[in-house]
C-alpha cells in the first residue's frame, strides 16, 4: 500500500512540475515577445509545446509560436508548422484542431491565398466542436466571409451562415457578426427587405453584448435601408 501511495504521489508531483515548467516557459516566451525578441519567443514556445500537459495548453503554445514566426515574417513556416503539428499530434482534441486550422485560414482571408484558406476551412468544417462555441462559429464565418467579399458568391455566404446563427449558446457578438454578414449578402443581391431584417436582428444582439461593443455598423445599415 505504501509503495502504491508513493508511486501515485510521485506521478502527481511530476505532473505539477510539468505544469509549472509549461507556465514558466510561456511566461518567458511572452516576455521575449514583449521585447521583440521573436526568435527567442519562438524557441520558448516550442519548448512549451513539448511540456504541455493538456490539449488546451498545447494549443496555446502552438498559437504563441505561430505568432512569433509571423512577427519574424516567416509566414509560410508559421502556416506549415501549425498544419504539420495538427496533422501529426495525438494530444490535441478536435475542438483545438478546428481552432488551429481556422487560425491559419484567418491569416489569408484578405491576401491572394484566400482559396487556400477556403480549402483549410472546408477541412476544419468536418472536425467536431461544440455547437455554439467560438471554435464552431469561426469556421463557417470565415468561409462565408470569403464567399461574400472575395468570391462574390452571395448565396453561398447566406447558405453557409443561415443555420449557424440559430445555434443555441452562440454568443451575442457572434449572432451580431453572423447576421451582419447575411444582411450584407442580401443587400448586395438587391433584397433589401431580407437585408433589413438581418441588420435589425444584428442590432438587437449587438445591444445584448455585456462588454463594451461597437454595433454602430448595424445602426447605420438599419437607418440606410429604412429611409
Amino acid at each position: 500500500m505504501k509503495k502504491t501511495i508513493f508511486i501515485t504521489a510521485f506521478a502527481c508531483s511530476a505532473l505539477f512540475l510539468g505544469a509549472a515548467d509549461f507556465k514558466t516557459l510561456c511566461a518567458e516566451a511572452a516576455k521575449a515577445m514583449g521585447t521583440k525578441n521573436y526568435t527567442a519567443a519562438s524557441a520558448k514556445y516550442e519548448e512549451a509545446v513539448k511540456k504541455a500537459q493538456s490539449s488546451r495548453e498545447k494549443r496555446a503554445a502552438i498559437v504563441g509560436k505561430y505568432n512569433a514566426l509571423k512577427k519574424l515574417k516567416r509566414w509560410k513556416e508559421a502556416d506549415d508548422y501549425v498544419l504539420k503539428t495538427v496533422d501529426s499530434d495525438e494530444v490535441l482534441k478536435s475542438q483545438d484542431i478546428r481552432f488551429l486550422l481556422s487560425l491559419v485560414a484567418g491569416g489569408h482571408l484578405w491576401d491572394s491565398h484566400y482559396e487556400k484558406a477556403l480549402s483549410i476551412l472546408q477541412q476544419a468544417q468536418n472536425i467536431q466542436a461544440p455547437k455554439g462555441s467560438n471554435e464552431y462559429y469561426i469556421v463557417p464565418y470565415y468561409m462565408a466571409t470569403i464567399y461574400l467579399s472575395r468570391k462574390k458568391q452571395y448565396s453561398a455566404a447566406i447558405e453557409t451562415m443561415k443555420d449557424v446563427i440559430t445555434q443555441k449558446g452562440l454568443h451575442p457578438a457572434n449572432r451580431y457578426t453572423g447576421n451582419m454578414l447575411i444582411g450584407s449578402a442580401y443587400e448586395k443581391m438587391g433584397k433589401k427587405a431580407e437585408a433589413l431584417r438581418h441588420y435589425k436582428t444584428a442590432l438587437e444582439y449587438g445591444k445584448k453584448v455585456q462588454y463594451k461593443y461597437n454595433y454602430s455598423e448595424a445602426e447605420k445599415a438599419v437607418k440606410r435601408l429604412s429611409e
